[in-house]
C-alpha cells in the first residue's frame, strides 16, 4: 500500500506531487478518484512515467478506479491538481495499493491468477503475434482465463495476427483507456488477423466504445470458430473494410447493430440456424448490405479459401485473404470442385489468379 497522504490534494490552490516507485516484480498500480469541480475549471490529472492516465475537469462529482500494470524497475506517479473554484475536499486519490501476488509471465504476457482459478490478461509484451489460450497451468493447477483487462496491447505496435483459442466460456475483454477518451483494446496495433474463438462481452455494458476494434484505423481480417454463439453488440461497428462474413455454425444470436456501418459487406454465409435475406437490418444488420446470402451447413478452410459440399459437389465458397496473386486449391480433399457465385465478390485488389484442372465450373 502507497503511502497517500501526500497524494491527496484539496483546497483552493493548484498542487502537483511526485511519488517515485522503485519495483522489483512486474506489479499491478491500482487507485480509486474523486472529483468535484466547479465552474468547469478545476481539473485533476495523473500521469505514470510521462503517460498521461488521468484527466478529469467540470463542475459535477465524478469518480472512477483505475489499473495500470508497470514492469520492473523505477516509476514516477504524477498527480496535478489546478482549482479555481469553491468548495473543499475538491480531489484525491485513495486506494492507492501496488501488487505482484499473483502475477505470472507466459508466452510473452503476463496474467493474474486469482484464487477462484481464473486468470486474466494484464499486459502483452510487444510482438508479431500473440495466443490467448483457453486456460494456463501454474504449480499444477488450471486457471481459466476470462479477461482481457484494460490496455493490455497498449504498446504492441508490431502485433500483427492475434488467436483467441476455443472455448465455451465467455472472455470479458477490456478497453484502450486513455486519459481523456475511451478506444477500442486494440486501437494502437497494425493488427491483420484475429480468430475469436469464443464470445466475447464488454466491461463495460454493450457501448460499442468498448468493442476491441471501436476507432481503429486498419481493421483486421476478423474470424469466428464454432464455438461462438453469440456475436457481440457493435463488434464489427462502421468496418468499411469487411467485404464477406462466415457466420459459424453454433450461432444463435447476433447483438444490436454488430454489423452496423459495414457499408461493404457484400456477401453473407451462414452456417447457422438463423435466417437471413439482403436488405434486413436483422440480426445485428449482417445482410443489410449484402447481395449474396449464402447457406450451407458448415464450411471447411484450406488457408484463406472456404469450401462447403451441398449433393455431393464441392464448392469454394469464399476467400478470405488479403493477397492480390492467388494460387487456388489443387482440390478439395482430392476431388474437383467448383467456384461458387460471388466467391471473390467485393476483392477489387485480385490481380491474378492460377485456376487448376480440378476446377470444372466457375460461377458469375
Amino acid at each position: 500500500v502507497i503511502d497517500v497522504s501526500a497524494s491527496n490534494v484539496s483546497g483552493s490552490a493548484s498542487r502537483e506531487v511526485e511519488k517515485k516507485i522503485e519495483l522489483s516484480e512486474a506489479s499491478l498500480l491500482s487507485f480509486d478518484w474523486y472529483l468535484k469541480g466547479s465552474g468547469g475549471y478545476d481539473c485533476m490529472s495523473v500521469s505514470i512515467d510521462g503517460t498521461l492516465i488521468l484527466y478529469r475537469k467540470g463542475d459535477i462529482i465524478v469518480r472512477g478506479s483505475i489499473k495500470r500494470f508497470l514492469l520492473p524497475g523505477e516509476h514516477v506517479l504524477y498527480v496535478s491538481f489546478s482549482k479555481k473554484g469553491t468548495g473543499s475536499p475538491v480531489a484525491k486519490l485513495t486506494d492507492v495499493t501496488i501488487s505482484s501476488n499473483g502475477i505470472i509471465e507466459m508466452d510473452s504476457a503476463f496474467y493474474m491468477c486469482n484464487n477462484d482459478k481464473t486468470a486474466s490478461l494484464l499486459y502483452a509484451r510487444n510482438k508479431a503475434e500473440i495466443r490467448i489460450p483457453k486456460s494456463i497451468e501454474v504449480d499444477g493447477n488450471t486457471f481459466n482465463i476470462n479477461a482481457i483487462e484494460d490496455n493490455a496491447f497498449e504498446f504492441c505496435a508490431d502485433l500483427r495476427n492475434v488467436v483467441i483459442e476455443d472455448s465455451n466460456n465467455e472472455i470479458l475483454v477490456g478497453c484502450n483507456n486513455t486519459a481523456t477518451q475511451v478506444l477500442g483494446l486494440f486501437y494502437n496495433c497494425p493488427l491483420e488477423s484475429v480468430y475469436l474463438g469464443r464470445n466475447l462481452n464488454y466491461n463495460s455494458g454493450s457501448s460499442y466504445g468498448y468493442s476491441p476494434f471501436f476507432r481503429t484505423d486498419r481493421y483486421p481480417i476478423v474470424s469466428l470458430g464454432d464455438s461462438v454463439t453469440a456475436i457481440s453488440p457493435y463488434l464489427y461497428y462502421n468496418n468499411s473494410s469487411l467485404t464477406t462474413i462466415t457466420i459459424p455454425k453454433n450461432v444463435v444470436s447476433i447483438e444490436s447493430n454488430a454489423f452496423y456501418g459495414c457499408t461493404n459487406l457484400y456477401k453473407v454465409v451462414n452456417c447457422s440456424n438463423l435466417s437471413f435475406s439482403c436488405g434486413s437490418g436483422d440480426h445485428g444488420r449482417v445482410s443489410y448490405y449484402a447481395k449474396k446470402v449464402v447457406n450451407v451447413n458448415e464450411t471447411t478452410a484450406i488457408g484463406d479459401f472456404q469450401f462447403h459440399t451441398s449433393d455431393n459437389i464441392h464448392y469454394l465458397t469464399n476467400y478470405i485473404g488479403k493477397d492480390s496473386r492467388l494460387i487456388l486449391p489443387n482440390s478439395f480433399n482430392e476431388e474437383d470442385y467448383k467456384i461458387d457465385v460471388c466467391a471473390f465478390y467485393g476483392y477489387d485488389n485480385i490481380e491474378s489468379v492460377i485456376i487448376p484442372e480440378s476446377v470444372t465450373s466457375i460461377g458469375d
